[in-house]
């Protein structure tokens, strides 16, 4: 899901890939690697890909090749080496004086917060907020409005996930969905949109609040079609059945799961 977001712009012709075309190829190779669940040729295409983009300069390209490394490197449950690539990358954008645009930078913070994220303890979620809070203030400051959709999506991930006041994290990660989802439906990004419905019906879900779940769980369901991601969602309509058996209706969670 996130691997296919990040190397979409490598083969519709969107982005100004210059010359470094093989870094591409050894992208998007490497990104098919990772849906065949072939994490060691994901990992290996995607150090040639990192290697590929910095030899040409191309720090837009630098910087996505690491997020999908480091994706790679989490199937693998490598997450300390994850962390490591990815801030020593930062580094090396944030000393550089020809280090390009913010907006590299800030994609390498959410992709270390995406990593400090999930199974690394609470104190590392709390490093992930600081790395995605960062992330934020760069998209704005870029006026990137995808970037600051991902930062908000991320942060109500995480909010999810945090210890604490579940009532508070649960209505704070509702709240940046609902951000989130506003920003991306601007920008008519369907993946986006998929994402953040799909943090919006766990939150509610949490919350207790079933029918608002269901609601926002059929919304990404119907943004994974329209982005022609069967796998995604089909994800989402397993949820749905869970939704559904969860509040009593059984029938309707049967054929849920069974479309």
């Amino acid at each position: 899901m996130w691997a296919e977001e990040l190397t979409r712009p490598y083969g519709t012709g969107t982005a100004d890939r210059r010359p470094s075309l093989e870094a591409s190829r050894l992208l998007l190779q490497s990104e098919g690697s990772l849906k065949l669940e072939n994490f060691s040729e994901a990992v290996r295409l995607a150090e040639q890909s990192l290697s590929a983009f910095r030899q040409f300069g191309d720090t837009r390209g630098q910087a996505d090749a690491a997020r999908l490394l480091s994706v790679a490197m989490i199937h693998q449950d490598r997450r300390k080496e994850a962390d490591r690539l990815l801030k020593d990358e930062l580094a090396i954008f944030q000393t550089s004086a020809n280090s390009g645009s913010k907006s590299a930078e800030a994609r390498l913070l959410l992709a270390l917060a995406d990593v400090n994220s999930d199974r690394r303890g609470q104190k590392k979620r709390e490093e992930a907020l600081r790395f995605v809070g960062q992330a934020r203030s760069l998209s704005v400051d870029e006026a990137d409005a995808g970037l600051q959709a991902s930062s908000l999506a991320v942060t109500a991930k995480i909010f999810i996930k945090y210890k604490g006041d579940q009532k508070a994290c649960n209505k704070e990660a509702l709240r940046l969905g609902t951000q989130a989802l506003q920003l991306y439906e601007q920008i008519n990004d369907s993946r986006g949109r998929a994402i953040s419905s799909h943090h919006c019906a766990i939150a509610q879900g949490n919350l207790g609040e079933i029918a608002a779940s269901l609601q926002y769980i059929n919304d990404s369901a119907s943004f994974w079609r329209k982005a022609e991601d069967l796998i995604m969602e089909a994800n989402a309509q397993l949820m749905m059945g869970g939704l559904l058996l969860k509040g009593g209706a059984a029938r309707q969670a049967v054929s849920a799961a069974e479309s």
